[in-house]
């Protein structure tokens, strides 16, 4: 029983020692992209980051989460980590549900092939696939134009800094509105 006592003692120690602790104590400014995806089993998260270099022991990983209850509540995103963080840091990360955020630049005047042209330099849509998306009427609908006899959307998009994690879909990126003037 005694040795029992000690071996669980033993093992929760290692695991808060683990989970507070980075995995690179060097300071690594190595940063690496996970992308957590939605559905995947805490073992896999734990053995991809291991994979990575982000943790040093997947089973550590999933039972310090597991004990202490961070599994609940991550959320899916693209995440930049690196080896300097502690499992627990991670585990808030993925709490925050805060992801890399890639920016799509809309100027003022910009016709639909500038646009088009911005959407290929935020690794969105090819200009191809830019182009039909600003100029189907599904979009055009979704915008509240549609019944306007509408054509593109030219003229009709904010001028502004969009910010996007990449699993949005491209036709949630712009917030088009009317130029009332």
């Amino acid at each position: 029983m005694i040795l029992i006592v000690f071996a669980m003692g033993g093992a929760v120690f290692y695991l808060y020692h683990f989970g507070n602790a980075p995995f690179d104590q060097g300071g690594s400014t190595k940063k690496v992209e996970f992308d957590l995806l939605k559905g995947m089993h805490p073992r896999e998260i734990a053995q991809a980051l291991e994979r990575q270099g982000i943790t040093s022991n997947a089973n550590a990983f999933f039972w310090f989460g597991k004990l202490t209850g961070s599994w609940a509540g991550i959320k899916a995103a693209d995440y930049e980590l690196d080896p300097s963080m502690a499992p627990s840091l991670i585990f808030k990360t993925f709490r925050s549900g805060i992801g890399i955020q890639h920016a799509l630049l809309i100027h003022e005047g910009d016709n639909i092939y500038q646009v088009a042209q911005s959407f290929m330099e935020s690794e969105l849509p090819d200009r191809k696939d830019a182009l039909k998306l600003l100029t189907s009427p599904e979009m055009i609908q979704a915008v509240g134009l549609g019944d306007e006899g509408i054509r593109s959307l030219e003229g009709y998009l904010y001028p502004n800094t969009y910010f996007y994690d990449k699993r949005e879909a491209s036709a949630n990126l712009m917030l088009a509105q009317r130029n009332w003037g």
